[in-house]
C-alpha cells in the first residue's frame, strides 16, 4: 500500500464515512449525523469489518477492525485517523509539534 503521500483531513474522512454509512443504511447522506454512534445506524460487526477494510484501502494504511468500537462516532473516528496520519511523514518518522 505504498504510493505518494496525500493529506487526509478529518473532514475528508468524515465525508467518506458518511457516504459509506448512507450506502449501507439507505439513508440520504444529509441524514447521517457525524455525532451519532455507529451502532445507532445498525452497523454490525460484519459491516464494521467491511467499512474498516474499505477505509484502509482508501487511506492506503492499516485500520484496526476495532476502530469503530474505540472511536464510536464518525467524528471521533475521523479525528483519530486524520491525527494519526499527521503524526508520521512518508518515511515513517514521527513528527513532534
Amino acid at each position: 500500500m505504498s504510493g505518494p503521500a496525500r493529506e487526509i483531513t478529518s473532514e475528508a474522512v468524515e465525508n467518506w464515512l458518511v457516504e459509506q454509512i448512507a450506502q449501507r443504511t439507505l439513508l440520504p447522506p444529509a441524514m447521517v449525523s457525524v455525532h451519532l454512534c455507529f451502532d445507532e445506524f445498525d452497523i454490525d460487526s460484519a459491516d464494521s469489518l467491511v467499512i474498516t477494510t474499505a477505509l484502509a484501502d482508501w487511506l492506503g494504511d492499516e485500520v484496526d477492525p476495532r476502530a469503530l468500537v474505540r472511536h464510536p462516532t464518525i467524528r471521533s473516528l475521523a479525528g483519530y485517523l486524520a491525527g494519526r496520519r499527521g503524526q508520521v511523514t512518508t518515511g515513517g518518522t514521527p513528527v513532534h509539534g
